[in-house]
């Protein structure tokens, strides 16, 4: 897309590639399903207007990366095998919608350094490997992960 830079609305339905939406400045609403285990999404710093970030029911991601963006809020969806949200200051509603895919390596979750992050519920999950949670300031609620299969915390 040469004219990535002025796109405020992107939905893709069926995408199987990494994503990294580096030069996408305008973006606001970023609509993604991905159609098959493997694939990573990364949204960052340099995505400065996004605001909403929805994961179709039915996406299948390695990993999800949600990285010093000015997003409020964010809702997962689907299976991610892989979560890191960090360095977002503004997010203050993460919500795990997301599960595990049957079959897959254990599931890891990170999430470091969102300081208006109050609560997070990560009771969708199963068979969990690893849990960070590191420099969330207003972090005082945790739900853990189902206890249908879980590995080990690390808490900071």
């Amino acid at each position: 897309m040469t004219d990535s830079h002025t796109i405020a609305g992107l939905t893709l339905t069926a995408q199987g590639a990494d994503l990294v939406f580096d030069n996408m400045v305008k973006l606001v609403t970023l609509n993604y399903t991905s159609s098959a285990i493997g694939g990573t999404l990364t949204a960052s710093t340099t995505m400065v207007s996004l605001t909403t970030l929805t994961l179709g029911s039915t996406s299948k991601l390695t990993t999800l990366t949600v990285s010093a963006t000015n997003m409020t809020a964010l809702s997962t969806a689907g299976v991610i095998l892989n979560t890191v949200v960090s360095n977002n200051a503004k997010l203050a509603t993460l919500s795990f919608g997301h599960t595990h895919l049957d079959g897959q390596l254990g599931t890891t979750v990170d999430i470091d350094n969102n300081d208006k992050l109050v609560a997070l519920d990560m009771s969708s999950l199963g068979k969990v490997k690893t849990v960070s949670l590191t420099g969330n300031a207003s972090l005082t609620t945790i739900a853990a992960p189902s206890t249908s299969v879980s590995y080990s915390w690390y808490w900071c």
